[in-house]
């Protein structure tokens, strides 16, 4: 068994020695001895970063070179930072810098108070695309501003021609609403403006003027504009139909919804139903108060309206339904809570009581002190230190 295994040493020995090389070159020598260097080194770093001091534990001042950085380039680094501290040290001394003592001429970032009572500086003035207002136009109005919208846009489209500085913005056509028509493509959508009285070719002069509320100057009946939209047809493959939204949303201070733009493009809906369509969009009241005061304005508006109508409902025989109720007469809805200082002010005696609390340095209910600015915020600040 004993000469079993060491004939089989043997064998292993010769065979090793036969396939490993009998000498080996400088080239290779030095590249494995680099190697072994570089792999040590590593296993080095490796080993001593769990050793090194955390960041909050390290001394402030020049940071310690790395452990793998190499001679040159802690050599460069000491040059750099040497080279730096004497650039900060030969800085010539600025004899024009004066040490500021006050606030006077400094800027303030940020403030201490309200910011809606600081006075608004030229640079915060602009004007919004959308002027937001408290009321939903009702179906009328959003017919006259949409007749409104479309002459404006094929006017400016047919003008622009010939005046490149022109803006839609700076249009008054009140001379031209009811002189003019909507003329239709064979596909019913808006094609451009029948002028048979040439109001439209007048000069630019007649034309340029200060934007005002174009809606009030449409002298065409209601029947006569829905009778227009209600032929006339949105072509979405058109810039005209984008730009004549665009009109309209401002001339009604609310943007056009996405949805009910998607139930025209799918029925193929006219004008005069995209109207309907976005009156029913209308937003429901929110507060108690506005829900207490839309229903109490519908009963009196159906209690004006049920003397004309009993006749009719009478005669045709058709099922009652429930008729919205008043409050009630002496019922007032308010559209926020009544405070005592409402009923001073009601009384007359609220401008009294403010000047003796401002007198006596109490603070007002409803007025907010600002932030001490420039000298005044200085000394504020030394007498509390």
């Amino acid at each position: 068994m004993a000469t079993s295994r060491r004939t089989t040493q043997a064998l292993y020995d010769s065979v090793s020695k036969a396939a490993a090389p009998r000498y080996i070159c400088r080239s290779c020598r030095n590249h494995i001895q680099l190697n072994a260097q570089q792999h040590r080194a590593v296993s080095n770093s490796t080993s001593s970063h769990t050793l090194r001091r955390k960041p909050w534990q390290a001394n402030v001042g020049a940071p310690r070179s790395a452990s793998f950085g190499t001679t040159s380039s802690r050599c460069y680094d000491d040059s750099r930072l040497s080279s730096s501290s004497k650039g900060l040290g030969s800085l010539p001394e600025d004899k024009s810098y004066v040490e500021a003592e006050t606030w006077d001429g400094l800027e303030h970032v940020g403030h201490q108070g309200h910011w809606k009572d600081i006075p608004a500086k030229p640079e915060d003035d602009f004007e919004p695309w959308l002027i937001r207002n408290t009321t939903f136009p009702d179906r009328t109005e959003l017919l006259a501003m949409l007749y409104v919208a479309v002459v404006d846009v094929l006017t400016y489209e047919k003008l622009r021609t010939h005046e490149k500085d022109l803006k839609l913005e700076d249009l008054q056509l009140s001379h031209a609403y009811n002189k003019v028509k909507l003329v239709l493509s064979p596909s019913g959508a808006i094609s451009h403006l029948e002028d048979p009285e040439g109001v439209l070719g007048q000069s630019m002069d007649d034309l340029l003027k200060v934007y005002t509320d174009d809606a009030e100057a449409v002298n065409l009946s209601i029947s006569e504009i829905r009778e227009q939209l209600g032929a006339a047809k949105f072509d979405f493959t058109s810039k005209t139909t984008f730009a004549i939204l665009k009109r309209f949303s401002r001339l009604i201070s609310m943007p056009v919804p996405d949805p009910v733009l998607n139930t025209v493009v799918r029925g193929n809906k006219s004008l005069a139903e995209f109207v309907s369509l976005l009156d029913n969009t209308k937003p429901k009241p929110q507060k108690t108060a506005e829900v207490l005061i839309a229903k109490q304005t519908k009963a009196l508006n159906f209690a004006a309206n049920a003397e004309s109508t009993a006749e009719s409902s009478v005669e045709n025989c058709a099922p009652k339904r429930k008729v919205p109720q008043p409050l009630g007469p002496n019922v007032m809805v308010l559209s926020r809570r009544e405070t005592p200082v409402d009923k001073e002010k009601e009384i007359g005696r609220w401008k009294v009581i403010a000047r003796e609390l401002q007198a006596k340095g109490l603070p007002v209910l409803g007025h907010k002190n600002l932030a001490p600015q420039g000298q005044e915020w200085n000394q504020a600040t030394v007498n509390t230190n």
